[in-house]
């Protein structure tokens, strides 16, 4: 089994299909383009940006504290209510909203507090965003971190983990890692079906311990292969979407990954 631009869909909620971010996208924008983005969406001038491109660390870099970010633009509902902004205004914290949640959710890195600046690109035009494929953008980028976690002595992992986790929820609900949240409707994000409070007192190596057993006991009936039927049966979502059918590579901002689409296909007996 792996990961599916479906399972993006109803854990995240995120789009499974649209254009590929790799799509004229630069993996280093000159320092002269950021500047023109600056300026374009978030309104800083040259100095401004200068300022925030060595906020993060003691030189220049190409990214952005999202910390920052969020303190330079938080109360727009209110300032809205004291007088009308400029689009211009709107469409800064707007942008500065759209940042934070690529640099939290999307393409989450392991410092937790900064955003890639070379983003700005897919922000421009800004009514444009919701046309990406950030379903198949998640997980691609998840995947590749994935991969490096793999190595020896990384004790860190970056990409979306909360849908990695809810995803192993889901497709072994045996291994009894998470509770049931009772608020949680059946057709809502499954992302939001969890709560994330099992075991909270037990060290590291007792949780490895006593997962490494549960994964040794595992069976083929145990495993739950498609854990959306009873949903889609009782119309509480949308069918599975064409691109189930894709065999390919799914893009991420850096790179890709490979996706055979016919081998998932034939788990879900098509």
């Amino acid at each position: 089994m792996t990961i599916t631009p479906d399972d993006a869909k109803q854990i995240l909620n995120l789009n499974e299909g649209g254009v590929a971010v790799k799509y004229e996208y630069t993996k280093q924008l000159s320092w002269a383009q950021l500047y023109d983005l600056c300026n374009k969406y978030l309104v800083w001038y040259k100095e401004t940006a200068y300022i925030e491109f060595n906020r993060c660390f003691s030189y220049k870099n190409r990214q952005f504290n999202m910390s920052q970010l969020i303190n330079m633009f938080r109360g727009t509902a209110k300032k809205e209510k004291q007088g009308p902004l400029s689009d211009a205004e709107v469409d800064a914290a707007a942008t500065a909203y759209i940042l934070v949640v690529l640099g939290c959710i999307i393409f989450p890195n392991t410092s937790g507090n900064r955003v890639d600046a070379n983003l700005l690109q897919l922000l421009d035009p800004l009514d444009k965003v919701a046309e990406y494929s950030w379903g198949t953008t998640t997980i691609a980028f998840l995947m590749e971190e994935l991969r490096k976690a793999s190595r020896l002595r990384t004790s860190q992992t970056s990409g979306n983990v909360s849908l990695f986790q809810t995803w192993i929820y889901d497709h072994y609900p045996g291994l009894e890692l998470a509770e049931l949240n009772p608020a949680w409707q059946r057709g809502a994000p499954r992302g939001t079906k969890y709560k994330f409070t099992k075991n909270p007192t037990r060290s590291k190596d007792e949780q490895l311990v006593n997962l490494r057993e549960k994964l040794d006991s595992l069976k083929a009936s145990d495993v739950c292969f498609d854990p959306y039927k009873k949903e889609r049966a009782g119309g509480h979502i949308g069918p599975r979407s064409e691109l189930s059918h894709y065999f390919g590579p799914l893009w991420h901002h850096t790179g890709y990954v490979m996706y055979n689409g016919s081998r998932v296909i034939r788990q879900h007996g098509a």
